[in-house]
């Protein structure tokens, strides 16, 4: 069961770093600047 529970949990974990991850994708395409510090 705790095993059960701790997958679940890095799952679900896992799965909100990616969103973050990815709203900061769209952040910094709409931010130039950073876009630019962000390439190199």
């Amino acid at each position: 069961m705790v095993a059960q529970n701790l997958q679940n949990f890095v799952t679900d974990y896992w799965q909100v770093l990616d969103s973050y991850a990815k709203i900061g994708a769209v952040i910094l395409k709409n931010q130039p600047f950073l876009g630019g510090i962000y390439e190199i």
